[in-house]
């Protein structure tokens, strides 16, 4: 298990119990906590193992397990960024024939527009085909960390991200991505049903517990 401690740099979580470096910036990952203080109770949350009981026993319980939320719009969302790679690489490959005729070696520049914007659309790609293909999820979850991070700017589009941390019943924690209509609504500490597909948090129900 992979317990709760984020990077102190740009606040993403490891992928690895006893990783010590940020896979994503490669800043030192602070030490693993003791394992008292994975779970805690009467902690920050309340007492989880109470709570977690109380979710278990509430009365909607049976009718939001059996929901199934839409993936339409996060597809859609993956389409349109794959969509938006393709037209950026287009139009950065025209320039690249451009500058390759008058300006000789600052064809350079469009030529990593392109390859940033190609990358972009297979990135969409891959996203929206391991979406379709990867089960749902419904679990039991508390919310115990959200994060914003922001990529590009400068000569591109910049493109901001959201991600929640969920910790399941096991105590067992997963940082999801989310859109910002579930990011606005979900704040740390709610307890809820997660609706989960690949790294997508697609829909989170909360309950009073």
């Amino acid at each position: 298990m992979t317990r709760a401690r984020k990077c102190s740099s740009c606040g993403a979580p490891p992928t690895r119990e006893d990783q010590r470096f940020c896979g994503f910036c490669g800043a030192e990952l602070p030490p693993l906590p003791a394992p008292d203080t994975v779970v805690q109770r009467g902690g920050r949350f309340g007492d989880l193992e109470a709570r977690f009981r109380a979710l278990e026993a509430h009365p909607e319980l049976p009718e939001l397990m059996a929901h199934a939320p839409s993936v339409a719009g996060r597809a859609a969302g993956l389409a349109g960024q794959a969509v938006f790679g393709l037209v950026f690489a287009g139009i950065a490959g025209f320039m690249t024939l451009f500058f390759g005729a008058f300006a000789g070696p600052l064809a350079i520049v469009p030529m990593a527009l392109t390859a940033f914007g190609i990358f972009i659309a297979l990135n969409g790609l891959r996203s929206s085909a391991r979406l379709g293909s990867a089960p749902l999820q419904r679990v039991k979850s508390l919310v115990v960390d959200e994060r914003v991070s922001v990529s590009g700017g400068g000569n591109t589009q910049a493109s901001t991200s959201y991600h929640a941390t969920l910790q399941d019943e096991r105590g067992e924690r997963r940082e999801f991505l989310v859109d910002d209509r579930i990011a606005a609504a979900v704040t740390e500490g709610d307890m809820g049903i997660a609706y989960v597909r690949a790294d997508h948090l697609l829909d989170f129900v909360r309950l009073d517990v």
